[in-house]
């Protein structure tokens, strides 16, 4: 979603103020004298990478499970941190460090498969009259969601049924509007297994 839709959908008149945090940790970075890579890598180590963990953390500790990440280990980090950036990556290729290792082990073709994921597809259950779709539709209807003022409830129906036309892949934003007033309805209002806050 472009920065505008995205600041205009949560209420801000300034869409660069959403990125303000973000040239923050890039420009320090900068001026500890890394270069425009690194410090782009040094700003996904600090936003994306933590988003990731604390996900992760979240549901692997839902499910009474204990996740080890061994390329984070201290060491494996201390090493990757003194590794040039050109040495890491490149416009080909990604992870080389890792790949280099792992063509060495199990041999190049091995090292250069694509991710493959266990994804979970939620964008098609947003789709025609799939189950998120339709529970979406019917959050953006309620008159709760209009008074909190959170989003605007106009672009989120447009945004929801591009999607579903299959004009555009929403999936992300849709997921998170969704969750968003799930919370709400469960935290805030009381409407749910836990109760409200006041």
């Amino acid at each position: 979603m472009p920065i505008e839709d995205a600041a205009r959908l949560v209420g801000l008149e300034k869409p660069e103020r959403v990125l303000e945090p973000r040239r923050r940790l890039f420009n320090e970075a900068e001026r500890r004298g890394l270069d425009e890579v690194e410090s782009l890598l040094e700003l996904e180590r600090q936003t994306y990478l933590v988003a990731l963990l604390q996900r992760m953390d979240r549901m692997s500790m839902a499910a009474g499970l204990e996740c080890r990440v061994p390329f984070l280990d201290e060491r494996v980090i201390e090493y990757a941190l003194t590794v040039p950036a050109r040495k890491r990556l490149d416009v080909l290729q990604t992870k080389k460090p890792v790949r280099d290792a792992a063509a060495t082990r199990f041999g190049r073709g091995y090292a250069n498969l694509p991710k493959s994921g266990f994804g979970v597809p939620i964008g098609s259950w947003f789709r025609g009259n799939g189950r998120l779709g339709t529970l979406l539709a019917r959050c953006l209807e309620e008159s709760t969601v209009r008074n909190r003022g959170w989003v605007d409830v106009a672009l989120a129906s447009r945004t929801l049924q591009e999607h579903q036309s299959g004009v555009r892949d929403h999936t992300e934003i849709l997921w998170g509007l969704l969750n968003l007033e799930l919370w709400a309805q469960v935290c805030l209002d009381g409407d749910g297994p836990y109760g409200g806050v006041s």
